[in-house]
């Protein structure tokens, strides 16, 4: 079968949006709600436009949309009769000759090679012109259908396995409340006294000097940093060594399986539990690390209490509040006093906890490979 090529141009209208005056945009719902860049993905938009408008600028629900600056975001409209505002445009595929469902699908093949290419800047611009002049596969529109059914069945899979990670992300912090939030604040202890009964329990990273980003390595003993607790669970990213000599000088830093890291400086009250496999590590100064009395607090539930329990985070929230670029410190966090439950109970919960994570290891699982089988898809249709 023949496919030739066009430019995007020949086959679709690129239709810009309008300048309409600011002045006559109001946050009440009169007028009609004017989409900007930041309601494309979204798909509703919180401004009304109370003034005359073309006819040409008016959207209806199916519309297909390109944001034109930043991450050149692309949706079909869905929020109802609304007004297209200047740097979104409108693709329209042009009668008998391209299927709207097949134009969106290769923008998204086109929008990655103008990215790709467009050098480094702060904020990536996008002009109608520079769409309408690349080049996309254009086969008959029966076949630009089939292939249109195929990437939409593959991208319907990929938006229910995110959708189903997205929804279960609710059901441990309500395990949680459920089982501990009810529990008296009353005389409870601090994370110090929780702490294991040993110097250096609860401690952060070398500072300064001690160590040097000069002295990193490509391979040797372990440097955990924000990026292995930035989601809220322990994750390998970008790794960083040193070397076993430096260790030597840097050993009282060293973590241990089970200990509790939560960030302290950048992103902070992130949190996760170092696990059972970990090499031999240490932590950076962007880390407070503790270690905990087993026989008084389990790694799970004080996890569980940093991210979920109200009493906790209002402490976190007034410590922090007018003060982010300080952050968190050592001694915030050991003075956070923590309600304890029942060790039993606690038990229970890292029970439930450890089923959690495996569906929702699972369901990560399902997502990347929906992910890989509509990228493949893609780039089989328009390489």
């Amino acid at each position: 079968m023949s496919v030739h090529t066009v430019h995007v141009g020949e086959c679709a209208q690129v239709i810009n949006g309008f300048a309409f005056k600011s002045n006559l945009f109001t946050t009440e719902r009169r007028g009609l709600p004017i989409v900007r860049i930041r309601d494309v993905i979204r798909g509703r938009s919180e401004t009304y436009y109370t003034g005359e408008y073309p006819s040409s600028a008016v959207l209806q629900n199916g519309d297909l949309l390109i944001g034109m600056d930043g991450e050149f975001n692309m949706a079909p409209w869905q929020g109802g009769r609304a007004l297209l505002n200047q740097r979104v445009c409108k693709i329209e595929a042009l009668s008998g000759k391209s299927d709207i469902s097949y134009l969106r699908y290769a923008l998204l093949v086109v929008l990655k090679r103008i990215e790709d290419r467009t050098p480094f800047v702060t904020v990536k611009h996008l002009s109608s012109e520079e769409l309408r002049e690349e080049s996309i596969p254009l086969p008959g529109l029966p076949e630009q259908k089939r292939i249109a059914r195929l990437l939409e069945q593959a991208d319907r899979l990929r938006i229910t396995r995110r959708y189903a990670l997205e929804l279960s992300g609710a059901v441990l912090p309500d395990v949680f409340l459920e089982l501990f939030a009810s529990m008296s604040t009353q005389c409870v202890p601090t994370v110090g006294e929780l702490a294991a009964d040993k110097p250096g329990a609860i401690r952060t990273g070398p500072f300064g000097s001690q160590l040097l980003h000069s002295e990193f390595t490509a391979s040797g003993i372990a440097v955990l940093g924000i990026d292995n607790a930035v989601n809220n669970r322990f994750e390998w990213s970008e790794r960083r060594f040193i070397s076993a000599r430096k260790y030597q000088e840097l050993g009282r830093y060293t973590v241990f399986p089970g200990d509790v890291i939560i960030t302290i400086m950048g992103t902070c009250g992130r949190c996760a539990i170092v696990p059972d496999n970990i090499p031999t590590a240490i932590n950076t100064k962007h880390l407070c690390c503790i270690t905990l009395d087993r026989e008084r607090c389990h790694p799970v539930y004080l996890h569980g209490a940093f991210l979920y329990h109200p009493f906790v985070r209002r402490q976190l929230g007034v410590a922090t509040k007018g003060a982010i670029m300080d952050g968190l410190n050592m001694g915030i966090i050991e003075g956070l006093r923590i309600p304890i439950p029942p060790l039993s109970a606690q038990k229970q919960f890292a029970t439930l906890t450890a089923q959690y994570e495996r569906l929702r290891a699972r369901q990560r699982e399902a997502l990347r490979q929906a992910d890989h089988l509509f990228q493949s898809l893609l780039d089989r249709a328009f390489r």
